[in-house]
Parts: structure tokens; sequence; C-alpha cells
């Protein structure tokens, strides 16, 4: 017995692909209609401090809904204090944040990311930080941003330390851990360890002291401990030794 498959002829399959075309085509019209670019306006953000800004300052625009970036700015020459972004209608909260360096940020931040400070818990610049909350609405828009010290500024020096001391650190507790783009200070508890130096012994009273730090401010009334290292001590010389360095 025969078999026969049935195949469609030519003139069917020319019909049946002229149909499908145009249907494909009103589809992506269609959807391409559906799909269109949301309307941006331009927001220009200025930034304002009673004290120097330090460069560069960073300037962050966050979903006011989700606390998601919508766009990121960088002011890098000094004296520069204006930038311009563009983003979609809606609700925004800006952040800028200067004094950096040796920072831990995130590269692509939320609201509740965390900076940290570069070393244990301290910095050699003052972190500034401020916010503003702003709504674009279609057309350009401006905004001021007024920033100010996140962290406190401590200069150390210790009096009075004993001769034959080769060290001397200070610990400093309790501490904050970091601060959020929101501005919030997270975590509780650190130390921060300060290491200091012996002065020229010129100074009086044997003074140690450490460079000006930065570090944020601490839940409670924060408290400093001094801790020496003495040096080794010097094993004594024998009268069989002493005998003999003299009869040298």
């Amino acid at each position: 017995m025969k078999k026969y498959i049935y195949s469609p002829s030519r003139l069917l399959r020319r019909t049946l692909f002229a149909l499908l075309v145009p249907a494909i085509a009103a589809c992506v019209n269609e959807i391409d209609d559906d799909t269109a670019a949301p309307e941006t306006a331009t927001l220009t953000v200025t930034t304002r401090a009673a004290a120097a800004l330090l460069y560069p300052v960073h300037l962050y625009a966050f979903h006011s809904a989700t606390g998601q970036q919508a766009a990121h700015a960088t002011l890098a020459a000094t004296g520069e204090t204006s930038a311009v972004l563009q983003l979609a209608e809606g609700g925004y909260h800006l952040v800028a944040i200067a004094g950096t360096d040796g920072c831990t940020v995130p590269e692509a931040p939320a609201t509740d990311a965390v900076i940290d400070l570069p070393h244990c818990y301290t910095a050699a610049q003052a972190l500034m930080h401020g916010s503003a909350d702003v709504t674009v609405d279609g057309a350009a828009t401006t905004a001021s941003i007024s920033m100010k010290h996140s962290v406190a500024s401590i200069d150390l020096a210790l009096t009075d330390i004993p001769d034959g001391i080769t060290g001397v650190q200070v610990l400093f507790s309790p501490l904050r851990r970091g601060i959020t783009f929101g501005g919030d200070y997270t975590g509780e508890g650190a130390t921060a360890c300060i290491p200091c130096s012996k002065e020229a012994p010129a100074t009086p009273g044997n003074r140690w002291s450490a460079p000006r730090f930065y570090t944020f401010p601490g839940s409670g009334r924060p408290t400093a401990t001094p801790a020496t290292l003495p040096l080794p001590p010097i094993p004594p010389t024998t009268s069989r030794e002493a005998t003999r360095r003299g009869s040298a």
C-alpha cells in the first residue's frame, strides 16, 4: 500500500505567508506605541555648606518610593557647586556626600546602603552629608542641598607618660560603625584604636599625641582608655661578668 504525505501547494504557502507578515508588523507597531520612553526633565542641584567643601562632591538622586538610585553626578573641580540631572517625572530623595577619601562607598547604592570609614572606624578627612526632597513635574526644577559634617573631630594628647614606655595607644568606645546614604548612623559598640607618637624630648611631661582624626559619634558618651607598651626588661649582670668587664 502506498503512503501519501500531504504537502501544501506553493500558492497556499504564499497566501499564508502574505497573511502572517501584516499581522506580525501590526503587533510590532502596537508594542512600540505602548513602550514610549517617559518624558524627562532637568533638575539643577546646588550644594552649600557653612564649612569649606571637600572635593569631589558626589550627588545622588534616589526614587522616593523605592530608595533605588536614579541618577548620579560628581562635582570634581574645587569651587564647583551645582550639577544638572536628567530625571523622569516623580519624587526623589537627593543626597550629597563629600570627604569620602579612603571610605568604603557602594558603587550603585540605595538609600539604606552604608558608608564605612577607612581605618578602624576613623578617617583623616571629615565626612560631609546633606539631603533634600524634590518633585520633578516635567518642567525645569532646582533644588538646594545644605551639607554639614557627619563626624566628630578629635585631638588627642597624653602627658605624664612614664619613662621607658615604647608605645601608647588609646581605645575609644562606644562608636557608631557607619552611616547610610539616607543619613542614619548604623551599628553600635565599635571601638577605635588610635596609635600615638612621642613628641620631641624637649616637650615637658613626656607628651604623646596623635594627628587629628574623625569618627562617627557614639551611641553614648565615648570613653578613652590609654594602653602602654613598656620596654623589655634589661637582664641583670652577674658578678662574674662584672669582674670580667672590670679586669678587661
